[in-house]
């Protein structure tokens, strides 16, 4: 969560998670991400900040 309020790459600091909680590879580490509502919801206004012109909705 911390990493997608700073607005960090979270795929590429995937394997430092992994790395840290001693995982041999990041699929590993990937199970125990969950998706939560405040990640959807982060997750959703890092997408329309970068992509919404590209998304055409309702007004």
């Amino acid at each position: 969560m911390r990493w997608y309020r700073q607005g960090a790459d979270f795929q590429s600091n995937l394997p430092k998670l992994a790395l840290y909680m001693g995982h041999v590879s990041i699929v590993s580490t990937a199970y125990y991400l969950r998706w939560i509502p405040e990640l959807q919801e982060l997750a959703s206004k890092r997408f329309a900040k970068r992509f919404g012109y590209l998304v055409q909705g309702e007004q």
